[in-house]
Parts: structure tokens; C-alpha cells; sequence
């Protein structure tokens, strides 16, 4: 994500993926972080997994 890895500067890479498994749908994220930084990009991965809920994402941001 942007605002994790380019303005907090808190991750060398972040990332997610969904799939489906026994009829369900999983969703996987991972952000590669400093160990002094795991607290705080642990809160804000879960910050912008949270926003999702209140704002899905666009065809677009899809897409991208």
C-alpha cells in the first residue's frame, strides 16, 4: 500500500492476495518491515484492511 510503504516509510514491500479454499473466499497480507517498525505496520496494515470494509475498492483500483 502507498501510504504504508511510501509516506510512513514503514515496509520494503506490502502485499495481499484472496483466494478461494474449501468454499470460502481467504484473503493474505504480508508487509516486509524493520523488526523496531513491526508494531506500527502491523496496526496500520490492519488500518487500511479495515477501511476496506467502509470503502471497497474501485473497478479501477482493482484493475491496477
Amino acid at each position: 500500500n502507498f501510504e504504508l510503504r511510501e509516506r510512513q516509510g514503514l515496509a520494503y514491500s506490502v502485499g495481499a492476495s484472496l483466494s478461494t479454499w474449501g468454499g470460502r473466499g481467504v484473503l493474505s497480507a504480508s508487509i516486509a518491515t524493520r523488526p523496531e517498525n513491526i508494531e506500527k505496520a502491523m496496526a496500520g496494515l490492519a488500518g487500511e484492511l479495515d477501511s476496506l470494509s467502509e470503502s471497497p475498492l474501485t473497478d479501477e483500483e482493482l484493475a491496477k
